[in-house]
């Protein structure tokens, strides 16, 4: 398929994931000199890690990007009422601002795996003030809605398990391990914010 081709919502799509690369570009960067000054104290499961990084990364961008670029999954999409694809892009921003939010408030203290550093602190400012894993509040937008904004029920199945993986197997582990980091300091904030929606 040619970009000339391509309609509003997969080129919204296709610029949302761009620029949400773009974002975590410099944190990268940022871990990758970490890791050369060895400042990395413990890196958790790193074979569980990538595999999960891996499932994640086939539910929410490659399949959605062979659904834009190919028609072997045209035999899934479904015509969605405009409202829902409307919905669903007014749902990515909320995704990119706590995506973007949350990296912001981390700075030095984000890694893409579980790692504690020699200097590990624990955030518990700005957004982190509320929510415990902001950054997967911006996952859960993404996961749940790119089924809608680009409806392929294959990409809607697939990103919905992606975001299972993430909440059901991948936040208990980071908060063992900030647990076993930070004691009851942890537990206490565990209490006083929500997992990724702030408490009522």
């Amino acid at each position: 398929m040619t970009m000339s081709a391509l309609n509003f919502y997969q080129i919204f799509f296709i610029v949302f994931t761009v620029t949400t690369a773009l974002v975590r570009t410099p944190f990268s960067l940022a871990h990758k000199r970490a890791k050369r000054n060895q400042q990395i104290k413990l890196t958790r499961r790193p074979l569980t890690e990538n595999l999960l990084a891996f499932l994640v990364g086939i539910g929410i961008i490659v399949l959605p990007f062979f659904n834009i670029f190919t028609d072997y999954l045209d035999r899934f999409n479904f015509i969605p009422p405009d409202w829902v694809r409307i919905v669903a892009v007014i749902g990515f921003v909320f995704s990119f601002i706590f995506y973007t939010w949350s990296h912001l408030d981390l700075g030095g203290q984000w890694s893409p795996v579980l790692e504690t550093k020699s200097n590990h602190r624990l955030i518990t400012t700005g957004i982190y003030r509320h929510i415990r894993h902001p950054m997967y509040l911006g996952f859960f937008f993404w996961a749940v809605l790119v089924g809608l904004l680009l409806p392929n029920w294959l990409t809607l199945i697939a990103s919905w398990l992606s975001f299972a993986l993430l909440y059901f197997i991948r936040i208990p582990a980071e908060e063992e391990m900030m647990i076993d980091q930070f004691g009851e300091k942890y537990i206490e904030y565990m209490k006083a914010t929500g997992r990724i929606f702030p408490k009522i």
